[in-house]
């Protein structure tokens, strides 16, 4: 019966934390950056791709540590989110 919950609560937690990893990162591409259109085509392009990469590599980690480290699993959860916002640093003025 627990382990029906927690893969409940983890679906769960992706069906929030995966919009949102990806959505805020290209909002600040779309609304943030002033860049030309092929610039922002290629930069959204690659924040797209690091940040479903981001998520296939810290939400599995974070599932699998939660019970052991949970902070450390949090802290890994919010790290990832701003794995994105790396390529774009050198894009703000």
């Amino acid at each position: 019966m627990f382990a029906d919950n927690l893969i409940l609560v983890w679906v769960v937690a992706a069906i929030f934390y995966i919009p949102i990893h990806v959505g805020v990162p290209s909002l600040v591409v779309f609304l943030v950056l002033d860049v030309s259109d092929d610039q922002r085509k290629m930069l959204l392009k690659r924040v797209v791709i690091e940040s479903v990469i981001s998520v296939l590599i810290t939400f599995p980690l974070a599932a699998w540590l939660w019970q052991s480290y949970l902070w450390v699993s949090v802290i890994l959860l919010v790290a990832g989110m701003l794995v994105p916002f790396w390529t774009l640093k050198s894009y703000f003025k």
